[in-house]
């Protein structure tokens, strides 16, 4: 992924901001929830339900996280 980047490919820009952001709301989710993904313990304080498809607008296109 990184050698792409360094190519200055649009798509490697792409490729880099969506890995990127969804990398931040799974922490998000990690910090609302008090537990990692499939982890029972009892500080949980919430469910994770799966995910809801969302897409970004950017000035290299539209991103789908």
């Amino acid at each position: 992924m990184l050698e792409d980047y360094f190519v200055d490919s649009e798509d490697a820009v792409r490729i880099l901001i969506t890995w990127f952001l969804n990398q931040v709301m799974e922490i998000k989710d990690l910090h609302q929830s008090g537990a990692e993904k499939n982890e029972r313990n009892d500080s949980r304080r919430a469910q994770r339900n799966g995910y809801r498809k969302r897409s970004l607008t950017t000035r290299y296109e539209r991103l789908k996280l």
